[in-house]
């Protein structure tokens, strides 16, 4: 992040996000290990003073209530009283745990409670632990408290370290975007929530079954410890596999009319080298509202690499800058750099902002549309740019890349569904609507698979004049298709006249592939679509 107020603005923004997620924290910590602790206090009986259940009602017509009142009891022949029915004595209406035990002891006047045995002023008669509070919190912790993590911390990461000149006797090196960063977002959650979940899980089972209906919010941890530990192991991997890279680039700046020239310091080799990505991108501001436009978008292919001294790999790159964009500045023009490798297991990928300017060299004559096509290539349209597709094209071939998480919203929109789809299966369960809730369940789970499709599957298609080659899967796994050029009959894409309806797909005499099935306007599939056919047909043009 270039502009260094904006960067402060946002950390200071995240901050009341990131004390509502400290609070959250706090409530499922504390009650976690009050509940285990509790598990070693002694039995005693008890006997009940006042047993009351306190309701709020608000203006909007809206409930809450909770246990109270006081008990006493001997211990090591002493008397204590007490007014802790419950670790919870706040009121809420989640559940009905309130509810339930005050029915269960407002007839009684002997109980049982459990004493601390290094207090015995401390004691209390229900020490069950709440475990759809741990799921209601955890919603907090992750939604509010996440936000705030995030955009308190990767805004200091940017002031502070991002993108760091390193100054030194044979050029200005510049730091990658660490991956350490997307590691440590994603290993705190699950240092947290896996050894809860792993502490927790029977307790919520058994409840589960003893037909505690709100249980099922209880569930939640255990999806998000899933989820943030595949995300973990996933970026820790990648970044054990690469570790972090440099560039150096020569002057310390790309000139606009000339070209960027540098080097590549990182820790692998690909067999068929890095495709390098650069990027023009201008932010426009409106009040409080800004939104960022691509208007220059270049790449190549480098395949020419070489060992450092140190064991480490090196690779040169040479790439011609237009005159007439814009250079880059403070306010509102970045530049980036991208570097990305096929290899196997993660890929490859670094990402670097760097300056751009004009100087005495820059030659006016270069301008974007005679390097494009000198290249061979065209402007990627916006459309793909907005989808987060990855694109770029040599002369002799063309390379798209669907990556993991592209789509952020519909993620966010299946979790939330899936956690009231999960909450309907169990209260259709408890209610003994069988068929219903079997129905539900089959819902449940695939909303499961298209929530892990949509998170962890990557796609990525190769087009030259001989063919296509396809694979997508699971970290960018699964099956390989290649096709042969003479076998494509049609790019399938949706008629202009049908709406609602967005998809790409190849059409071959034995089958039809399915590359993607849902865009968010038909505008992308079709820019595709003629991308994929003047890669696969270049004198041609179209296929029909």
């Amino acid at each position: 992040m270039k502009n260094k107020a904006g960067a402060l603005f946002l950390c200071l923004f995240g901050l009341p996000f990131s004390f509502v997620g400290l609070f959250a924290l706090y409530m499922i910590t504390s009650s976690v290990v009050e509940w285990q602790s509790a598990k070693s206090w002694i039995q005693t009986e008890a006997k009940i003073n006042k047993i009351d259940l306190k309701t709020s009602r608000s203006n909007k017509g809206g409930s809450t209530s909770s246990v109270q009142g006081s008990f006493s009891y001997a211990f090591k022949e002493q008397n204590y009283t007490s007014e802790q029915i419950t670790f919870w004595s706040m009121s809420d209406n989640i559940g009905n745990f309130h509810k339930s035990n005050y029915k269960k002891l407002k007839r009684k006047r002997k109980t049982t409670c459990y004493v601390n045995p290094e207090n015995p002023q401390e004691a209390v008669i229900i020490r069950d632990l709440r475990v759809e509070m741990l799921g209601f919190f955890s919603l907090f912790l992750v939604i509010f408290g996440g936000f705030g993590f995030s955009a308190s911390g990767f805004s200091l990461i940017s002031i502070i370290k991002a993108n760091k000149v390193i100054q030194t006797p044979s050029g200005d090196f510049l730091d990658s975007y660490s991956g350490k960063a997307v590691v440590l977002f994603f290993a705190l959650p699950t240092a947290f929530f896996l050894p809860i979940c792993a502490v927790t899980f029977m307790e919520t089972v058994s409840q589960f079954r003893a037909g505690v209906t709100s249980t099922f919010f209880a569930f939640l941890p255990l999806l998000i410890a899933i989820i943030s530990t595949t995300a973990f192991i996933y970026f820790g991997s990648r970044h054990l596999n690469f570790g972090s890279s440099i560039i150096c680039i020569s002057e310390g700046q790309g000139v606009l009319g000339g070209s960027l020239k540098g080097y590549l310091i990182n820790s692998c080799s690909p067999q068929n080298g890095f495709d390098l990505i650069i990027n023009c991108n201008r932010t426009s501001r409106n009040g409080k509202n800004s939104q960022t436009q691509s208007i220059y978008n270049h790449s190549i292919n480098l395949t020419e690499t070489q060992m450092t001294p140190q064991g480490r790999y090196r690779t040169d790159f040479t790439i011609p800058l237009p005159y007439d964009i814009p250079e880059s500045n403070e306010s509102n023009v970045t530049w980036n750099i991208k570097f990305k490798a096929d290899v196997p297991g993660p890929d490859y990928s670094c990402s670097f902002d760097i300056p751009v300017h004009q100087t005495e060299e820059s030659d006016p004559t270069q301008t974007k549309d005679l390097i494009l096509k000198d290249s061979g290539v065209t402007e990627t349209h916006p459309s793909i740019i907005k989808e987060r597709i990855l694109t770029h094209r040599t002369k002799e071939r063309l390379h798209i890349y669907f990556p993991m998480f592209r789509k952020i919203w519909s993620i966010v929109s299946l979790i939330f569904f899936l956690t009231i789809w999960i909450g309907l299966t169990v209260f259709l369960y408890y209610k003994k609507a069988w068929v219903f809730a079997v129905i539900w369940g089959l819902t449940d789970l695939m909303l499961i698979i298209s929530l892990l499709h949509l998170m962890f599957v990557s796609k990525k298609l190769i087009v030259a004049n001989e063919g296509i080659v396809f694979k997508k899967g699971f970290f960018g796994g699964g099956k390989e298709y290649h096709i042969e050029a003479h076998e494509v009959e049609e790019i399938i894409v949706p008629p202009n006249n049908i709406y609602g309806m967005s998809y790409l797909k190849i059409k071959t005499p034995d089958m039809t592939i399915d590359i993607e099935k849902q865009f968010m306007t038909r505008e992308t599939p079709a820019a595709l679509k003629i991308l994929i056919e003047d890669a696969l047909y270049p004198e041609k043009g179209s296929i029909k």
